[in-house]
């Protein structure tokens, strides 16, 4: 791919793209390089940090991928690149960063080092050596590197112990692992929660050709977290769910504080109120399930939108059902025990509202149903762990308003079928005929439909863009022409 005609289409794409459309254009443009730079998820890895910082130094900006997101994260932020056409075009795609092409000799409270395309000019450990000098106090280094998959890129765990041997203090060194791939990530996790094999997935254009599940290949690049001192409390897993409406947009985390682990969800600045719902959500369903064995993880509010739940050891309910699958009856029994626990607690008459039909649609027509008085739409069996009894660890999706304690149960047996290998069309209707819910299910169907795009908006997403892209990789001059003839529309 030349570099002249994809700097230009990334000029036209910057200059012309209307703020809120940058995932249509791309799906429009059908180039899955143009996706990992203006899709409005290729920066997620920078939503890892937390924000409040008071000046940032981005070394090697390239297209400015992350630069949007840093900027966000700080009142001030300095991207320094060397490639003229790279500080062109960061300016032009975030006018707020002042972009140079040298370092500057100050003090940064975070410096963002984006180690691609051969960026780095001396090794990690060196280039820590000479940059750590121009940190505050309390200031930190992220650095991007790729992965080593014998052909270039580095060794996460040996750069880790080069850049701590070079440190004169006690500098603590943490590795994260993006995936798919460094732009657009979904997932980070770490040496102290590595992938299970059953999370992986390969696709050619999302994890690239050279993906492997050998040791720590499975990520094309990896992050090294560097500070002067090991922190109170650090990352072991992250999830960034922003496939939604920007009100639904979190990031949830996994952290390790004073030896225990938790699980976190942090808004972003749209979605502060979708957080904080939780907590009533906590209360309002722990007083359903006071009683037997469903029993709600502990829900604590840390700041505004940011919540805290005690980390449940066990094993997910899904899992187990999973295993039994082979004895089809013995899993069943698990669907079915699960199920009479919550219609026991579904007391009350539905019936039809307002907000029903704006969530839901109008699609289901009967209306002779029980329902509970505060519902938890997201009861999936991945959701609940065995450890004695089943605690619910996740109840972000919840109703005031009536829905169908049927409709949950479908979605719990629906979702279970979708993500089991070894589950049956046959075994599912059973079930389905099992709990009475048969001659219910085209209308369920319908339902989940209109939940998920009330979630959804119905918008293009990353992954949207590079399932497009599977099909179809346009050329960036071929991309440029589709762009030009749609102009300021990119109607997808």
């Amino acid at each position: 791919m030349a570099a002249d005609n994809f700097e230009a289409l990334l000029e036209y794409a910057f200059a012309n793209c209307p703020k809120g459309e940058e995932n249509s254009w791309a799906y429009n443009a059908s180039c899955s390089a143009l996706a990992e730079e203006l899709c409005t998820e290729a920066g997620n890895a920078a939503q890892l940090l937390s924000g409040g910082y008071e000046n940032i130094l981005e070394i090697n900006g390239h297209y400015g991928a992350f630069t949007a997101v840093l900027a966000k994260k700080c009142r001030r932020l300095v991207t320094a690149d060397k490639s003229e056409a790279c500080r062109r075009l960061i300016k032009l795609r975030c006018p707020e960063a002042e972009v140079t092409g040298d370092i500057p000799d100050e003090k940064f409270d975070l410096i963002w080092i984006n180690g691609a395309d051969d960026a780095l000019e001396s090794s990690p450990a060196e280039m820590f050596r000479s940059l750590k000098n121009r940190l505050t106090d309390k200031g930190g280094m992220i650095m991007l590197l790729p992965n080593g998959k014998g052909s270039g890129g580095y060794d996460p765990i040996k750069t880790a112990e080069d850049i701590a041997s070079v440190s004169e203090a006690s500098a603590y060194v943490q590795i994260i692992y993006p995936y798919p791939k460094l732009k657009g990530a979904m997932f980070f996790f770490s040496e102290k929660r590595l992938p299970k094999e059953s999370e992986l997935y390969f696709d050619p254009v999302l994890c690239g050709k050279g993906a492997v599940l050998d040791g720590r290949r499975f990520a094309d690049f990896f992050m090294l977290m560097i500070r002067r001192e090991k922190p109170e409390s650090e990352y072991i897993f992250s999830k960034m769910s922003f496939s939604r409406k920007p009100q639904f947009r979190i990031r949830t985390d996994i952290i390790e504080e004073g030896g225990k682990l938790y699980a976190e969800k942090t808004a972003l600045p749209e979605s502060i109120e979708h957080v904080n719902r939780l907590m009533r959500s906590y209360n309002e369903l722990s007083g359903i399930f006071s009683k037997g064995i469903i029993s709600i993880d502990r829900c604590e509010k840390i700041s505004e939108g940011r919540v805290r739940f005690d980390f449940e050891e066990g094993r997910e309910l899904f899992d187990i059902i999973a295993e039994e699958m082979v004895n089809d009856e013995k899993a069943c029994e698990h669907i079915y025990r699960f199920a009479e626990n919550l219609k026991a607690r579904a007391t009350k008459k539905f019936h039809f509202t307002e907000d029903f039909y704006k969530v839901f649609g109008k699609g289901l027509k009967c209306a002779d149903f029980y329902t509970m008085p505060y519902t938890d739409i997201d009861l999936c069996f991945d959701n609940i762990i065995v450890n004695g009894g089943q605690a619910v660890t996740d109840y972000e999706f919840c109703t005031d308003f009536p829905v169908p304690v049927d409709f949950v149960i479908f979605r719990s047996v629906f979702y279970l079928f979708r993500k089991m290998q070894n589950g049956s069309a046959e075994t599912e209707e059973k079930v389905y005929a099992h709990l009475g819910i048969d001659r219910h299910i085209d209308a369920f169907r319908r339902m989940e439909y209109n939940f998920q795009k009330h979630i959804t908006g119905g918008s293009t997403y990353f992954s949207d863009v590079m399932a497009r892209c599977r099909e179809n990789d346009y050329p960036p001059e071929k991309a440029l022409k589709v762009l030009k003839s749609i102009g300021r529309k990119a109607i997808k």
